[in-house]
């Protein structure tokens, strides 16, 4: 599945997403999408991913 945005309609739909996970692993999948941000915001997103650790 590829995320490329996020929708603009006021209508909420529910969503199980222990179902949507469950079927993603179970089916092996992945998912992988885009960001539309200016370059200041990579920059953030990458100093804060870089200072997380890894569980274990």
């Amino acid at each position: 599945m590829c995320v490329v945005g996020i929708s603009s309609s006021p209508y909420h739909r529910p969503v199980d997403m222990n179902r949507i996970g469950a079927s993603i692993v179970l089916a092996n999948s992945v998912i992988f999408g885009t960001v539309s941000a200016a370059r200041r915001h990579y920059e953030l997103a990458v100093e804060a991913l870089a200072g997380q650790t890894r569980p274990g």
